[in-house]
């Protein structure tokens, strides 16, 4: 996203999986608010990747599925997420989780 970001465009389409869940259902991003979705989302993973981090720093050894519940109990402060009831886990987290904590094992992430 970082890279993207630096490009000069003035249309980024993000596909299918952005035309709904939010107040605009537009998939395509226009002008200024292609580059403010960007940031948005590079603010976002970098807030994950955080959280990731902090877990692989106080937890060492431990397995991911409990680096996942550490930072989840973080995130719930800084993002606006929804738990789900039985893990905790908001069912489309887990492959964002599992990047952020792979990241954050390998040091591939600066958090």
């Amino acid at each position: 996203m970082e890279k993207l970001a630096q490009l000069d465009f003035s249309l980024l389409c993000l596909g299918h999986a952005f035309l709904g869940g939010t107040l605009v259902n537009e998939p395509n991003r226009v002008g200024p608010e292609g580059k403010a979705f960007l940031r948005g989302g590079i603010q976002v993973a970098d807030t994950i990747q955080a959280a990731c981090a902090a877990a692989v720093r106080k937890m060492p050894g431990a397995k991911k599925g409990e680096i996942a519940h550490a930072a989840m109990a973080e995130l719930i402060y800084d993002l606006p997420l929804q738990p789900a009831r039985d893990p905790g886990i908001p069912r489309s987290m887990p492959p964002t989780l599992l990047g952020h904590i792979n990241a954050a094992l390998s040091g591939s992430y600066p958090a």
